[in-house]
């Protein structure tokens, strides 16, 4: 044998040794499970990409419609989850999307005046009007 033979069978010796050295410690460390993030509930996750009064919207929603509501949230945390939704989302947004489904959320309204320092409700507002 030459001497250049003789080195490509040693180097190929110490490879074979080095793989099963490598083989070997990774059959031998507990395999160790990748760190999940903190798993989060859907309402959470869509809570966080809420704005313009969406959480508002959000409780109304799940006040009026629970089961309803609770799907269309697991749903659009899906959609945020796989970057098909990478903008906020507002809440005249929201109130539309559960308004194209057929649930028309309601919110309790009213008109306030002030006057003087002091708030006035449109009824009030009339009376004083008239007196």
């Amino acid at each position: 044998m030459d001497r250049d033979e003789e080195e490509e069978r040693l180097l190929r010796k110490k490879l074979l040794e080095l793989n099963r050295r490598k083989l070997q410690e990774q059959r031998q460390a507990p395999a160790q499970p990748a760190p999940q993030p903190a798993s989060r509930s859907p309402r959470q996750i869509l809570s966080e990409r809420l704005i313009d009064r969406g959480d508002e919207v959000l409780r109304a929603a799940e006040a009026q419609f629970p089961r309803e509501t609770a799907m269309i949230v697991e749903k659009l945390a899906e959609l945020i989850m796989g970057n098909q939704i990478a903008e906020p989302i507002r809440g005249g947004d929201l109130l539309a999307l559960f308004r194209a489904v057929g649930l028309n959320v309601s919110f309790e309204t009213s008109i306030r005046f002030e006057k003087d320092g002091r708030a006035l409700s449109i009824a009030e507002k009339l009376k004083e009007d008239k007196a």
